[in-house]
């Protein structure tokens, strides 16, 4: 990619924090009401650690979901999975060349 594309313009680390994110808490099932939101009702910070803690799948559907939001709306990529497709359109930084997405994995 650098020898077809030249180094990196942008070169970012996208680490969303999900343990006291109300849409991670939405993922995990708790009754939020994003429309009209209260950070000052519900449960405390522990809890909602807990509850994140308590649901790896909500997690990792809050992250991905959170890259997908990054890439689609900032940079304007969107991936087709079915299709394995990329479709591209002008994002804040201009048209994107190529870009490569890397997520390390705990085992």
């Amino acid at each position: 990619m650098t020898v077809m594309n030249g180094p990196p313009s942008l070169w970012i680390t996208i680490n969303p924090t999900d343990t006291q994110d109300p849409v991670a808490q939405v993922f995990a099932g708790e009754d939020i009401n994003l429309d009209n939101f209260d950070n000052t009702v519900g449960p405390d910070t522990h809890t909602r650690a807990c509850i994140i803690a308590g649901d790896p799948y909500a997690a990792a559907k809050f992250f991905h979901f959170t890259v997908k939001i990054v890439l689609e709306e900032l940079f304007g990529i969107k991936g087709h999975h079915h299709l394995s497709s990329i479709q591209c359109q002008e994002g804040i930084y201009g048209m994107v060349k190529g870009y490569i997405g890397m997520v390390e994995a705990q085992g």
